[in-house]
């Protein structure tokens, strides 16, 4: 089997390019957003650019609250994250979201 036909490969592939785009995801500063259980959310960030990831290695999807406006963030860009996958949470207050796992781009203030 090609290796380049894997899901895995076309993933990493995916995340380079996104890597390559976006100079947040290079020299941006990281900062957690979460770590708890068996969840984490990392932020980077420069300039107007903040990406977040949230991972979870939980077999079941997980609610957190993360603090967005620790990192000058508002919400998440559109409907869909960066990997395709639909963004469903909900707004607790003007900082901070709940929701399962993603890796999506931000709304500034």
């Amino acid at each position: 089997t090609d290796f380049r036909s894997s899901s895995t490969f076309r993933l990493y592939r995916t995340l380079a390019h996104i890597r390559a785009e976006h100079p947040a995801l290079r020299r941006g500063g990281m900062k957690f957003l979460y770590a708890q259980d068996q969840v984490v959310a990392i932020a980077r960030f420069q300039g107007d650019e903040v990406f977040v990831g949230l991972l979870s290695s939980n077999v079941e999807d997980v609610s957190i609250r993360l603090p967005l406006g620790a990192v000058g963030a508002r919400k998440p860009d559109g409907s869909r994250d960066l990997l395709g996958r639909e963004l469903v949470f909900d707004t607790l207050d003007e900082n901070s979201i709940s929701h399962g796992a993603y890796f999506f781009r931000c709304s500034m203030k």
